[in-house]
């Protein structure tokens, strides 16, 4: 009868270990963490990404590799580059080259004076067009040198931007 109490009991604290460990495994899990970087304001499109613009938030290890699993890993890899789309403050900054001109491609989208060449945003898919409007028919003749007007963009996505 001893030796069933005691293999009884040997089973018991074995099995208590064993929770006790798994539990502390799961606790340890929890408080890993894990740093990715967002954007700290809201980036406008085809501007130029600087180090004010990018913020390191310190999550947990698990939320990290949902949300940032192609995340950058420092602020250097973006700092320098282009927004081909606005990028919302708090926005997990990732490895997307339709979202991002990185610094090492910087050079396609500059003229030779440096600045910013618009014309290399636009894709290739897409033209930019004038239209011309006869002096009588551009809002009945009441447009006046000086006014302000409303231009209204709208890229294929159907979202518009007034500017």
């Amino acid at each position: 009868m001893a030796a069933k109490i005691s293999i009884r009991f040997i089973i018991i604290i074995a099995g208590s270990l064993a929770i006790a460990f798994l539990v502390y495994q799961y606790l340890q899990s929890l408080e890993e963490t894990s740093i990715v970087f967002v954007a700290s304001s809201t980036i406008e499109a085809n501007t130029e990404i600087s180090t004010e613009d990018v913020e390191a938030v310190e999550v947990d290890a698990q939320s990290a590799d949902i949300l940032a699993a192609d995340g950058i890993q420092s602020a250097e890899e973006v700092t320098g580059g282009f927004a081909l789309e606005e990028i919302e403050s708090g926005e997990v900054l990732t490895l997307d080259e339709d979202t991002i001109v990185f610094p090492e491609d910087r050079q396609l989208y500059l003229t030779a004076a440096g600045e910013t060449d618009l014309s290399a945003f636009i894709p290739m898919d897409k033209r930019v067009i004038t239209v011309a409007l006869e002096p009588d028919a551009a809002v009945n003749n009441v447009l006046e040198k000086g006014d302000w007007v409303d231009v209204i963009y709208q890229p294929g996505g159907g979202r518009y931007h007034v500017f």
